[in-house]
């Protein structure tokens, strides 16, 4: 598009879909972003006015708080073969692991160590661009291995995601989700297994509360690699229970909730 083609309606059909995916913290930068870009180009006379000056800021928008229950898990996980292969595993993989929707549709061969049950984001793809080490499940590896099929494993984006889920919600089992929900979801019932939130946030990559302060920022080094992955393989059995309706197995948390 020629900058001097530009309108407000343009911008706010960008915004928009951003907002749609449930990144309103997102779209809120991107304004500021693309407002600034804008005043510079005025400025400089390469556009005679700017039309995002009269565009209000994004509203602050209550964060959302929608998770899958145990009973909504059980419902929605067997509908999920509805969507396309990608989209499916996709989804699948966003709640065996809690890692974000982005990231997983980015994921690709050379990022993982199968052999070691590990999957390496590089700091490049990460949302605060730091790399982050996510312990594979067994019930992760299975899904991954039946996405390989060589390069980046899912051929999808999280526009065609939420797209995809919004076009089917009215036909789905469980109402009023989004891909992000999912990642919330894993969180949520980690705690309820009794992780700590140390541990939680290492699992998702919340440096704001592994790093946070003084004393974890600087002087706290330790990955906890080990409650990660306690973390994640109590979920995998507590996730595959709820999906069959049997009862999971007993998992040990001495030493994981203490984080």
């Amino acid at each position: 598009m020629l900058l001097a083609s530009l309108h407000r309606r343009d911008i706010h059909r960008v915004l928009d879909r951003i907002k749609e995916r449930g990144s309103i913290s997102m779209s809120s930068r991107t304004f500021t972003d693309i407002r600034a870009m804008l005043s510079w180009a005025v400025e400089r006379g390469y556009l005679d006015n700017n039309p995002a000056a009269r565009m209000k800021e994004t509203p602050t928008v209550k964060p959302r708080e929608r998770y899958l229950s145990e009973e909504e898990i059980a419902l929605l996980w067997p509908a999920l073969p509805k969507f396309k292969k990608p989209v499916e595993l996709a989804l699948k993989l966003a709640l065996v692991t809690g890692q974000r929707i982005g990231e997983i549709c980015g994921m690709t061969e050379n990022e993982l160590d199968l052999a070691k049950g590990i999957w390496t984001i590089p700091a490049e793809r990460s949302k605060n661009n730091q790399s982050h080490t996510v312990p594979l499940s067994d019930m992760a590896q299975r899904l991954i291995a039946e996405a390989r099929t060589g390069g980046r494993l899912l051929k999808c984006t999280p526009d065609r995601i939420a797209h995809v889920i919004a076009y089917h919600m009215e036909s789905l089992p469980v109402k009023g989700w989004r891909a992000h929900d999912l990642r919330r979801t894993v969180c949520t019932h980690l705690a309820k297994l009794g992780f700590s939130p140390m541990v939680i946030g290492s699992v998702v990559n919340h440096r704001q509360v592994t790093k946070a302060g003084v004393t974890l920022g600087t002087y706290v080094q330790y990955d906890y690699a080990r409650e990660k992955h306690q973390a994640l393989d109590a979920w995998a059995d507590r996730l595959s229970a709820i999906i069959t309706g049997t009862e999971s197995k007993i998992i040990s948390l001495h030493g994981a909730a203490a984080g």
